[in-house]
């Protein structure tokens, strides 16, 4: 991607790629939700409609992932009852019958739209926590700009804040001041070549807190505001392990990126990631010139480790205090 205008590309190219164990141990008041802590946290908000559609506080963020994907597909069929039901006998009482479920539906696809903005917002995050934990990682990594690109699948600003806060200047593809108000454009962000223009990309794969859909195009406002209805819909990947992100240009043009950057990669960290996202995995399969490290609790490190092969397993828990080995990251992250 893009033309070089007379900078050499870096020796060493890390691509960090963050799920949500990353982010867990930076909230405020209490760790970010994981999938299983997401579906009791909702199983609240909705109440008796949990119930109606399988939602239970025992459920497993396996499960959970697959019933909300479910809920959701089903959710978006309502337009097209209403409509079918006028060649029907007696439509009246089919076209009362889809109103009382479009009303209903669209009421719990809220709830859910207003749990991801409350519970993964920047208002959620321990400042401090995110500044020190990935203070301490681009210490033992040595970053500097022009030779990072960061990736996520979470919906918190954790990674983009700790990035300003290190001065590596994070573009998500906003154009504008932290805070501010712009449409999101994902045009080469990615270039190793001209060592990104000065910035580090940050790739938001599953969209983020703050993002709205304005027809085709993203809408970037502030990520630590509540979630408003009347904005539209946000624009966020919610929980479906059959999910497609490739079927709309913007988030393509994020995943497209993201290949651009593990295609010429030497190194790729993945930390907190259980890769069970499909296309996530399959992308890290293809870049085959780039040493994997998968960094993730020690009771499950192995286990992600195995489903890249040849990557290197990494038991790290990881926060504001995480430890690890002297001189393991070093030695696994010199330019090769």
């Amino acid at each position: 991607m893009g033309t070089n205008h007379g900078l050499a590309k870096p020796d060493r190219r890390l691509v960090l790629i963050t799920g949500a164990g990353a982010s867990r141990n930076l909230g405020k008041g209490g760790p970010l939700p994981l999938m299983g802590d997401w579906a009791r946290i909702l199983s609240g908000d909705l109440g008796a409609d949990a119930k109606a559609i399988g939602l239970s506080p025992q459920i497993s963020g396996e499960a959970f992932e697959k019933l909300v994907g479910s809920f959701l597909k089903w959710s978006q069929g309502h337009d097209l009852n209403g409509r079918f039901g006028r060649l029907i006998p007696f439509y009246g009482d089919v076209a009362e019958w889809a109103m009382k479920c479009q009303r209903k539906t669209d009421e719990m696809v809220n709830i859910i739209r207003t749990s991801v903005f409350r519970e993964f917002s920047k208002v959620r995050l321990d400042e401090r926590a995110v500044e020190n934990a990935y203070g301490k990682l681009f210490a033992h990594l040595d970053i500097k700009r022009g030779e990072l690109v960061c990736a996520t699948t979470n919906y918190d600003p954790s990674l983009r804040l700790a990035l300003r806060r290190r001065d590596l200047n994070p573009a998500i593809g906003d154009d504008g001041e932290p805070g501010s108000t712009a449409m999101l454009r994902i045009v080469d962000l990615v270039d190793w070549d001209v060592r990104h223009r000065n910035c580090t990309p940050m790739l938001h794969l599953h969209g983020m807190v703050g993002w709205y859909w304005k027809g085709n195009e993203i809408q970037v406002l502030p990520d630590d505001q509540e979630f408003v209805p009347a904005l539209g819909a946000p624009a966020v990947m919610l929980p479906d392990p059959q999910k497609d992100p490739f079927v709309v240009d913007v988030i393509r043009e994020l995943w497209s990126n993201l290949r651009a950057a593990l295609d010429d990669a030497t190194h790729v960290l993945v930390l907190g990631h259980s890769l069970h996202d499909p296309h996530l995995a399959d992308e890290l399969r293809r870049s085959e010139g780039a040493t994997i490290c998968v960094a993730a609790p020690k009771d499950c490190v192995q286990d992600v480790a195995r489903s890249i092969e040849g990557a290197v397993a990494l038991p790290m828990e990881f926060g504001p205090n995480f430890e690890i080995e002297a001189g393991l990251l070093e030695s696994w992250s010199q330019p090769r």
